[in-house]
């Protein structure tokens, strides 16, 4: 069966639920941001997020997706969801999906020369890359 908006907002409830009875529970801040952003709430998982990085600045999946609610929105905050994504390459300057983010944004943003030192990149540290695949495809398309 589809899942629909209306089951991430219902999970991001049981998950916020969850979270009243501990809420120090790193994991459960986690999937509330998770929850929101598959509901497409990005301004309220940004606020999760936020909250997850508090406890621990260093994960960098968390961090790329606070970018991508950046990006993701009506009115999206390319220079913001930039920041993100570079905070996490420089924990993790092989991290894909950060780098899938990045290029995105600077195509989006309309910066192709910036998109094409993420292509190079992603050349350097895995050619056979399936997210360089996707942002090659992603970016062709007007």
């Amino acid at each position: 069966l589809p899942i629909c908006i209306a089951d991430f907002a219902k999970a991001a409830q049981y998950y916020e639920n969850a979270n009243k009875i501990k809420p120090d529970d790193y994991e459960t801040i986690v999937k509330i941001g998770n929850a929101h952003f598959d509901a497409q709430n990005y301004e309220t998982a940004e606020k999760w997020y936020l909250e997850a990085l508090k406890k621990n600045a260093d994960d960098v999946n968390v961090r790329t997706d606070l970018g991508i609610t950046f990006v993701e929105r009506p009115n999206p905050d390319f220079n913001r969801a930039i920041k993100e994504f570079q905070t996490s390459l420089e924990k993790n300057p092989k991290h894909e999906p950060s780098l899938y983010n990045l290029g995105y944004a600077y195509f989006k943003q309309g910066n192709a020369a910036e998109l094409a030192k993420i292509l190079n990149k992603f050349d350097e540290i895995n050619p056979n890359s399936e997210l360089a695949k996707r942002l090659r495809q992603a970016t062709s398309q007007k």
